[in-house]
């Protein structure tokens, strides 16, 4: 799913630079790696223990044996329990983002609520959300639809047959 969701970010915005960036459940990190690389400012989110394959896969894309890669923004790690009250959160997620992003997040029903109160506290009005995942009841999608769009989001559904050819 990361990587449909990477190839749908690429077509829908050209520059991202400077754009500040959330991405929620990172696992390795791809989405928010690839929007480093492209120019964004990314704070990557997982289970602590995730954090550390994903704090792996930025070595290995953002730095060489002696170097920094010279383009691109290295996204930061931090490891973010989606129940955590806001006052045990980092310094570092106590704020709104322009966008976020998350990949094969709604697998789980009973992380559907978390997962909506995370975006709500890390959203303006202006901020978009990207959620990539895959249809496996139909309810996941109406769920996040009903309530997305309760707090105020548009929501849409793109499917895979529909991304431009590569």
């Amino acid at each position: 799913m990361s990587v449909f969701l990477s190839e749908y970010l690429h077509f829908i915005k050209a520059d991202w630079c400077s754009v500040d960036v959330l991405e929620l459940g990172c696992g390795p990190g791809l989405c928010g790696i690839y929007l480093g690389l492209l120019g964004a400012s990314c704070v990557l989110t997982d289970l602590d223990d995730v954090v550390k394959l994903t704090k792996r896969n930025i070595d290995l894309n953002f730095f060489t044996s002696e170097t920094v890669v010279d383009q691109g923004n290295i996204p930061l790690t931090i490891g973010y329990d989606w129940c955590s009250e806001e006052q045990h959160i980092s310094e570092l997620l106590r704020k709104s983002f322009e966008v976020i992003v998350a990949a094969d997040v709604l697998y789980e029903p009973c992380n559907f609520e978390a997962l909506l109160q995370v975006i709500d506290r890390h959203s303006t009005t202006t901020t978009r959300v990207y959620i990539g995942f895959q249809i496996r009841t139909g309810t996941e999608f109406e769920y996040c639809q009903e309530n997305l769009t309760a707090m105020g989001f548009n929501v849409g559904l793109v499917e895979t047959d529909n991304l431009p050819p590569r």
